[in-house]
C-alpha cells in the first residue's frame, strides 16, 4: 500500500513538474493568449448544449446569435479561444485581414503560399452588385427551408442546367473529351449565385473548367481539412 502510495505522489509530482516547465518555457505564449479578447467559456458551453436540441432549420441562427453577442461585448476585431494548448486567433475585420496578410504573413513563404490564392484570389461580387445580394438574403432567409421559396427558384435551375446539357452536347457530338465534374461544379455555383445572390454573371458562358473563386475555396478548405487531419493524428500518435 506504501508502494502505491509513493508512486502515485511520484506520479502527480512528475505531471505537475512536466506542465511548469512547459508553461515556463512558452510564457510568452501564454501571456500573449491572455492579453487578447478572449469569448467565454460559459458562452462557448451554454452554445454547445444548446446545438444538442435544437433544430436544423435555426442552428445558423444560433451560430449568428453566437458571434453577435460576443462581438458586441469583446468590441474588438480580433478574438481568441484555446484549443487544448494550442492559441487560435480569429481576425472579424476585413482590413485587418489584409493588414496582417500583407506586413506580416508574407514574411513566412509556407502561410504566404496557403493562404495567397483564398485572400487574394478574384472576388465573386463587385461594389456595384453588393445592394441586390443583400435584398435576396433578406428574402432567402425570411423563406429558409421553405418548400415554396425552393419552388420559385425552378426556373433558374431549368436554365442553368439546360446550358449545361446544351454545352456538354456539343463537346460529345465533336467528340472533344472534357471532365464533367469540373461543368457540373459551374453549372452548381452559377445556380447558387443566382438563387441566392439574385446575380448572373452568366458563369457557365464565360467559364468553361472552373472559376477562380470557387478554385480559391476548394483549397482553403482542403487546407484547413488537411490540417485538421494532421492535428488529429498528431493527437492520436
Amino acid at each position: 500500500m506504501v508502494f502505491f502510495k509513493t508512486l502515485l505522489v511520484y506520479f502527480l509530482s512528475t505531471v505537475f513538474l512536466f506542465v511548469a516547465i512547459h508553461v515556463w518555457k512558452n510564457r510568452r505564449y501564454y501571456y500573449l493568449g491572455s492579453k487578447i479578447p478572449r469569448i467565454s467559456l460559459r458562452e462557448i458551453f451554454h452554445f454547445l448544449v444548446t446545438m444538442s436540441w435544437v433544430s436544423v432549420e435555426t442552428l445558423s441562427h444560433n451560430i449568428m446569435e453566437l458571434y453577435a453577442r460576443e462581438n458586441s461585448r469583446l468590441k474588438s476585431p480580433v478574438f481568441s479561444m484555446w484549443y487544448g494548448t494550442k492559441l487560435v486567433v480569429v481576425f472579424t475585420d476585413p482590413d485587418l485581414i489584409k493588414k496582417t496578410f500583407n506586413d506580416q504573413l508574407q514574411k513566412d513563404s509556407q502561410v504566404y503560399i496557403l493562404l495567397d490564392k483564398p485572400l487574394q484570389g478574384k472576388n465573386v461580387l463587385t461594389e456595384n452588385q453588393l445592394p441586390k445580394w443583400h435584398v435576396q438574403r433578406k428574402k432567402i432567409t425570411a423563406a429558409a427551408f421553405n418548400l415554396n421559396s425552393i419552388k420559385s427558384h425552378l426556373k433558374i435551375m431549368y436554365e442553368e442546367a439546360n446550358i449545361l446539357a446544351n454545352k456538354m452536347a456539343e463537346m460529345a457530338a465533336t467528340g472533344e473529351s472534357f471532365e464533367h465534374i469540373h461543368m457540373v461544379n459551374l453549372e452548381a455555383f452559377a445556380t447558387i449565385l443566382r438563387t441566392l445572390c439574385d446575380v448572373d454573371l452568366e458563369i457557365q458562358q464565360n467559364f468553361h473548367h472552373e472559376h477562380p473563386f470557387a478554385s480559391a475555396v476548394e483549397y482553403e478548405n482542403k487546407v484547413i481539412s488537411d490540417c485538421f487531419s494532421c492535428t488529429i493524428l498528431y493527437y492520436l500518435m
